[in-house]
């Protein structure tokens, strides 16, 4: 039994007392030594394996102590990222907003559900739906909720309409849900599991205009993230942080638009070009336009930008 106690430092605990997983991996990892257990028990972070006599640690029965410290227990967490895709734009762009599962432990975990409550600054946009073909999971949409807290209200704050559209008004907030009966399950990496786009409209100009989530809403609603644990484990709550992204919404005459006619076209570069400073600034008179990332000049980033904005004549 030499070995052991060596490779019990590998274990991967999930929870306090695994006595199931533990005898498992016993007797996968250390046959000679499970065929002399005779009892394995567990309290807090101490798991007892008794042995019997042939075990070679004497003839009386031994006790083998192992001391889970509170720094080596790994519970799965996955955090629920937003990443959107073009976080620069105009008033009435559409913005797609991936929203990504991101698994902490450093490892693959297996996504069996969620409940999602999604945020968004409804004075800036407007919830336009799920972009189709995009959902890691074959059950997913922004399901009646009224039995609940009625975020998914399609008519008013508190109403729906006849029949039910499953658009939720645009007042700020939604209630997404996922779901899966196959035994495939999705699967959140430390590089993120995209689960999901959104597609927004932009309403008003908005340096800063926020995508996110809500933790809680109402009294029956919360964000929440179900785990498939390994090796017939069950199920585990598994709801990690819930990370923001946010889109800088401008209006027409502002970044590139020279002759204020809400586009970017051959005109603006011409005036561009002129305007241009370099890295040390600073701008000059009319060419505010020309400085688009907002840092007091007219350099390769601007020019960078002016290509992305560009919307032809």
């Amino acid at each position: 039994m030499g070995r052991l106690g060596e490779d019990l430092g590998s274990l991967r605990w999930r929870r306090r007392c695994v006595i199931g997983r533990f005898r498992g991996w016993l007797a996968r990892r250390h046959p000679a030594c499970y065929d002399h257990v005779t009892r394995v028990s567990c309290e807090g972070f101490v798991i007892t394996v008794n042995t019997n006599r042939h075990a070679g640690l004497g003839r009386a029965l031994a006790q083998i102590y192992v001391l889970l410290a509170l720094s080596s227990v790994a519970t799965a967490q996955i955090d629920l990222e937003w990443r959107v895709a073009d976080r620069e734009v105009r008033v009435g762009d559409t913005v797609e907003a991936g929203l990504f599962a991101v698994s902490t432990s450093g490892e693959t975990e297996f996504l069996l559900g969620m409940d999602v409550l999604l945020s968004w600054d409804a004075a800036s946009l407007r919830l336009v739906g799920l972009v189709p073909r995009t959902s890691a999971f074959p059950f997913s949409d922004f399901f009646d909720d009224r039995s609940l807290d009625g975020l998914n209200a399609d008519c008013g704050a508190t109403t729906f309409c006849s029949p039910y559209t499953r658009l939720p008004y645009n007042d700020g907030d939604a209630r997404f849900s996922a779901s899966i009966l196959d035994p495939t399950y999705p699967e959140a990496t430390p590089e993120g599991l995209r689960l999901v786009v959104f597609s927004f409209e932009t309403l008003a100009v908005n340096p800063s205009a926020e995508i996110g989530m809500l933790a809680t809403a109402g009294t029956h609603s919360s964000t929440r993230v179900v785990i498939r644990l390994p090796e017939g484990g069950g199920n585990e709550m598994a709801t990690g942080a819930l990370i923001p992204d946010v889109v800088v919404i401008a209006d027409c005459g502002r970044q590139g638009d020279f002759d204020a006619n809400c586009g970017v076209d051959i005109a603006d570069y011409f005036q561009f070009e002129a305007c241009v400073t370099g890295p040390d600034g600073p701008i000059g008179v009319g060419c505010l336009p020309a400085d688009l990332d907002g840092d007091g000049d007219s350099d390769l980033r601007d020019a960078g930008a002016m290509q992305r904005w560009f919307t032809g004549p």
